[in-house]
């Protein structure tokens, strides 16, 4: 049905205040799973007690396996080596995106990991 969020989890890489925030509202919106992962345990460790997301991962890897949106909430530095650890393991039709202030260096990062840029966005 249009408009629904997919039944397969979704992985929240980053869980500073976009990262938690973007998992609450995906858990509002009802979706079961919300897989996290940020290389601050502290932050992940409250993200988990809030609820922001349902499991911790420690690796970014494994954060990504079966998700079908992966949303990186990194700092912007830090994008380009996310993409670089999780494209070898997105499911075959997985979405990610970012929300990231600046596209250049992510998109580079896509290049190199051999990404097709319909996997990051579409413009219209």
């Amino acid at each position: 049905m249009a408009g629904q969020l997919p039944p397969q989890p979704i992985a929240v890489l980053g869980l500073g205040l976009l990262g938690a925030s973007l998992g609450l509202a995906i858990q509002q919106a009802g979706v079961g799973e919300v897989i996290g992962y940020d290389p601050d345990e502290a932050a992940a460790d409250q993200a988990l007690a809030r609820r922001a997301v349902t499991a911790i991962r420690q690796e970014p890897a494994a954060a990504v396996r079966g998700a079908a949106l992966v949303v990186l909430a990194a700092p912007v530095g830090a994008l380009p080596g996310l993409v670089q650890a999780v494209a070898p393991h997105l499911a075959a039709n997985a979405v990610l995106t970012d929300v990231g202030s600046t596209k250049t260096d992510v998109v580079a990062a896509m290049d190199r990991a051999w990404i097709p840029v319909e996997k990051h966005w579409r413009l219209n």
